[in-house]
């Protein structure tokens, strides 16, 4: 119940009330872990934080509820991204508790599956040849299918891209897919 509540809070993020400089010290001072929140974010993001980017901290924190190692996960995952803001961190959390993703423990899951599903991605477009685009939704719809659902491995998805070259002469994700 607690969860949920935490992740009603963050939701309705984008409705909480402004926090002063002066009201951010003190909850500072009066709270080592925002300290420690402020100055692992600026560690990873590489530069000093904004008065804003401490604001969205802080209120991720203290009035959504949400913990300090699930922001500093949250914020490490986006900064490896090469997305160095707090406002994509905190689109990211909210997008996470979104589907349901409201413990530092869910986190660490979707991070770990986010990372194979691109890793995949990656075998799959070095596979294919594709390098000078990004994959699209469908596309990744199709990898995600055959390496999970389907079970494949990459030599058998490779087969299935040479009998399409060899059928129809160009790549065609969903030609692959009904082999």
């Amino acid at each position: 119940a607690a969860s949920r509540e935490k992740a009603q809070k963050i939701v309705t993020l984008s409705s909480k009330p402004r926090i002063s400089p002066r009201e951010m010290e003190r909850l500072a001072k009066e709270d080592g872990h925002i300290s420690i929140l402020l100055e692992e974010m600026q560690m990873t993001i590489g530069r000093p934080l904004s008065a804003m980017e401490n604001e969205t901290l802080i209120s991720l924190y203290t009035y959504a509820g949400v913990p300090v190692d699930y922001i500093l996960l949250a914020g490490s995952y986006c900064a490896g991204m090469g997305k160095m803001s707090v406002r994509y961190l905190e689109k990211t959390i909210l997008d996470w508790v979104d589907q349901g993703i409201d413990t530092y423990e869910k986190a660490e899951k979707h991070i770990k599956r986010l990372g194979e599903s691109n890793s995949r991605e990656g075998m799959v477009k070095a596979a294919f040849g594709i390098y000078d685009r990004a994959l699209s939704a469908q596309e990744k719809k199709f990898i995600q299918s055959w390496f999970g659902e389907l079970n494949f491995d990459l030599p058998m998805i490779k087969l299935a891209y040479e009998r399409n070259i060899d059928a129809i002469g160009k790549l065609k994700f969903s030609y692959i897919n009904s082999i």
